[in-house]
């Protein structure tokens, strides 16, 4: 299974199934659509961007993109732009990525 029923985010359980459902609501509308991940260290790793790709890929999803979280507070140091190239690099195998939010 690429992405699970149910995670825990944040301490909050995020049902899955609701978003894979929006995600098939939108792909099926006829208006522009860009699937975004904020990609957050603390929560969002390599492997995870890389399993949400390979699953837009399955689904029919046209495009991806990766942005960087930014720190406002200085509490969680955001992935470089190296880090976010590379990441995005491992998407293209599945999904047209680009990258937003580069500083």
């Amino acid at each position: 299974m690429i992405l699970k029923t149910m995670i825990k985010f944040h301490g909050v359980h995020v049902d899955v199934e609701k978003i894979k459902e929006s995600i098939k609501i939108i792909l099926k509308s006829n208006v522009y659509y860009q699937f975004r991940t904020t990609v957050y260290p603390k929560y969002v790793s390599a492997q995870n961007v890389e399993r949400i790709a390979k699953y837009l890929k399955q689904v029919g999803a046209k495009e991806y993109m990766l942005q960087n979280y930014f720190d406002y507070d200085n509490k969680v140091k955001p992935y470089s732009p190296k880090e976010l190239e590379e990441m995005a690099e491992k998407c293209k195998v599945y999904i047209p990525t680009t990258i937003a939010g580069i500083i």
